[in-house]
């Protein structure tokens, strides 16, 4: 189903005659959207996982991670970076969660400059939009960074009425029972087993999606590690 499908969808379990309410199809679509963002957030499913290849040179510690113009207005694509490797020196580098471990004065990293990038983290930018992949030590020459990461829900909401989620489209009636659950609680004109029902519905079409997440994709770790021929 595409978003309007999905609106069109909720307005008709509401009743006739609201389809002409344009409050309410506002009210649905963000309800829609809001359920989309919580399930992209639940878990790192397969179907966010995107790469993206940064060539570098010397002196480069800083990489600017993919932004799109979506909705109008420019967003980072990137949710959160899994992996980062090095595709001349076929290197995978380690993670540092601490941006003060790798900036600040006198310690062992900051003081590494011209060699091979052994560590990253990422950096938000300074517009609150931008991230960028801070690489330490600072290299001594040129490569490509190949980055796996998990595409964010802001480069994928659904703007336009034919917008349609990414994950597997059997699985779609679970932002309409989600947005239902939500829309029906906010009005005292509906019974409350209507919204009920909508989030027993949610639950069992969530279970499913993880049953059939785990059984056709790999391990987590599987799924981002570069195999043969990848870097």
């Amino acid at each position: 189903m595409n978003k309007g499908e999905m609106v069109t969808h909720c307005l008709d379990r509401m009743g006739a005659g609201r389809q002409s309410n344009t409050r309410l199809t506002e009210k649905i679509a963000a309800q829609i959207n809001a359920a989309y963002s919580t399930l992209c957030g639940m878990q790192p499913w397969g179907w966010l996982s995107a790469r993206t290849a940064i060539p570098f040179t010397s002196a480069d510690d800083s990489l600017a991670l993919p932004t799109t113009t979506h909705g109008g207005a420019t967003v980072s694509k990137v949710s959160r970076v899994v992996f980062v490797a090095l595709q001349g020196a076929s290197r995978i580098l380690h993670y540092r969660a601490e941006l003060a471990d790798l900036v600040k004065e006198g310690s062992p990293l900051s003081s590494r400059t011209g060699g091979v990038p052994a560590f990253w983290c990422v950096a938000p930018g300074d517009d609150g939009v931008t991230k960028a992949l801070l690489l330490m030590p600072t290299p001594g020459y040129s490569d490509t960074a190949i980055v796996w990461y998990l595409r964010s829900h802001a480069s994928i909401k659904l703007v336009n009425d034919t917008d349609v989620p990414l994950f597997p489209e059997e699985y779609h009636q679970f932002l309409v029972e989600k947005a239902m659950s939500v829309l029906t609680s906010m009005d005292a004109t509906y019974d409350a087993q209507v919204g009920a029902t909508a989030r027993k519905e949610a639950g069992l079409i969530y279970r499913a999606m993880m049953f059939q997440s785990r059984m056709a994709q790999p391990a987590f770790r599987q799924l981002f590690w570069p195999g043969p021929g990848q870097f």
